[in-house]
């Protein structure tokens, strides 16, 4: 629509293993709060089936070469993007920008705090999107945190 040049879509989710996967659509008027769930989180949802693959595959079927920058907004499948995205964040650093919220990280058997910590392990420094002053620190307190970061 905007005539880029430099953006490519490709109808395929991100995560630590690739397969097919059910995507559930949580409200009927947010179109953009759909999410992968178990099947005991799942109970009465419309959902419709979606593949996820590996990001480093992706980019290789791609044929990217670099990546400058990660934007992740994935209701709570935001560490398994980042574990699929392991090589990727070794090589070549790239700027993320994370939506950050505890209760649907913990939904996906993960947390806030351990993706904190699962960041720094790889070097980066985490900020609050909206307070750049201060980086944020593994051992706080996130449970029922919401906002997004910014990580170096």
């Amino acid at each position: 629509m905007n005539d880029f040049k430099n953006i490519i879509t490709s109808n395929t989710g991100i995560g630590s293993v690739a397969g097919q996967f059910k995507l559930f659509n949580l409200v009927d008027s947010n179109p953009g709060m759909k999410r992968i769930l178990t099947d005991e989180q799942s109970e009465n949802l419309e959902s419709e089936a979606i593949v996820v693959d590996i990001l480093e595959s992706q980019l290789e079927k791609l044929n990217i070469t670099a990546v400058h920058a990660i934007k992740i907004d994935v209701e709570g499948f935001e560490m398994e993007v980042l574990k699929s995205a392991t090589v990727i964040l070794k090589k070549y650093k790239p700027l993320l920008f994370i939506e950050l919220d505890d209760n649907n990280l913990k939904d996906q058997q993960s947390s806030a705090m351990l993706l904190i910590k699962y960041l720094i392990e790889l070097n980066y420094k985490i900020y609050n999107a909206l307070d750049t002053a201060r980086h944020l620190e593994p051992n706080k307190e996130y449970s029922n945190c919401h906002f997004d970061i910014i990580c170096v």
